[in-house]
């Protein structure tokens, strides 16, 4: 039997703004976890249905569950600052209200970072699903093996694409809250955008990253938080992490020369991900004139100088 302490306790938080089709599924994973000294913080935030009724409505009934609820919708970094200002764990990840994670999902993160202090952040491997997929959906049979990595290695390799992670967003990263606190927090950047990204960057210049073997179900659709955001909304998020992960580097203790390859690496690899965006998503929401305006901005972007 596994044994625990308060130390040990992890902060699970399900931040929510009201997809009840998915959020039962989302908590039955999280209290599927074979590691068992959980916070679970579900932060309603002003959703159309309180998440409490759908709890009622799905016979779950946790004493490790904790529901806020917020009378008024705070924006997307607002609503993780406090929901860390109200975590008690020493480790602590989000779980959005539509993704799921396999039962030995956060066991794993415990291991890794208790094994080795340098490790700053885990992240697991995902697998994207979207609205069609229902239930507690089935992890695959293969799974990658964990990695702790240098976190120069690991950022250089993700910016250049020529480390295959398995990782298609940050925003369920394993750390610890101390040292996530000491980073600042979510940045206010418009809708949320990047946040993650700086949180993982600041986070992997200070020491080790680890990719663990579990798996999260990332859930991705047209109706999805991440792909309403305004183009401009999202250039100008785009421009304040590039800046920002170059004030970091500037501060930071590697070389110049890597700082300067770090700076043009972020850089390039929002680029292609402003590119990419206008491809997949801005081409069936703008007519041509916005769109040539937005791809004229991006090559504004690349060739803007963000000095170190």
């Amino acid at each position: 039997m596994q044994t625990l302490s308060l130390e040990a306790l992890v902060t699970v938080i399900v931040p929510t703004i009201g997809r009840p089709e998915f959020i039962v599924d989302t908590l039955r994973s999280v209290l599927a976890q074979t590691y068992t000294q959980l916070q679970i913080l579900i932060s309603d935030n002003a959703p159309t249905e309180p998440t409490a009724s759908l709890l009622t409505k799905a016979g779950i009934d946790d004493a490790r569950i904790e529901v806020v609820q917020r009378t008024s919708r705070l924006d997307f970094s607002a609503h993780m600052n406090a929901c860390i200002e109200q975590s008690r764990g020493t480790y602590l990840m989000i779980v959005s209200d539509d993704d799921q994670i396999t039962p030995g999902y956060v066991a794993e993160m415990v291991e890794l970072m208790t094994a080795d202090p340098e490790v700053k952040v885990c992240l697991g491997r995902q697998v994207q699903i979207n609205e069609n997929d229902r239930g507690l959906v089935p992890a695959p049979a293969t799974r990658q093996p964990r990695q702790v990595l240098a976190g120069i290695d690991f950022l250089k390799g993700t910016l250049a694409r020529t480390l295959n992670t398995g990782v298609l967003t940050y925003i369920s990263m394993f750390v610890r809250r101390s040292e996530l606190l000491d980073v600042g927090g979510f940045k206010g950047y418009a809708d949320g955008s990047h946040a993650d990204n700086f949180i993982v960057f600041s986070l992997a210049i200070r020491g080790r990253v680890a990719l663990c073997s579990n798996l999260m179900f990332y859930r991705v659709y047209l109706a999805s938080f991440g792909l309403r955001t305004p183009f401009d909304a999202l250039l100008d998020a785009t421009r304040a992490y590039t800046r920002d992960a170059a004030s970091v580097l500037g501060q930071s203790s590697i070389a110049h020369s890597e700082r300067k390859t770090l700076r043009d690496l972020v850089k390039a690899a929002n680029t292609r991900m402003l590119l990419a965006r206008i491809r997949g998503v801005y081409r069936h929401r703008l007519r041509p004139p916005a769109l040539f305006m937005c791809i004229l901005r991006v090559l504004q972007f690349k060739f803007w100088n963000v000095p170190l």
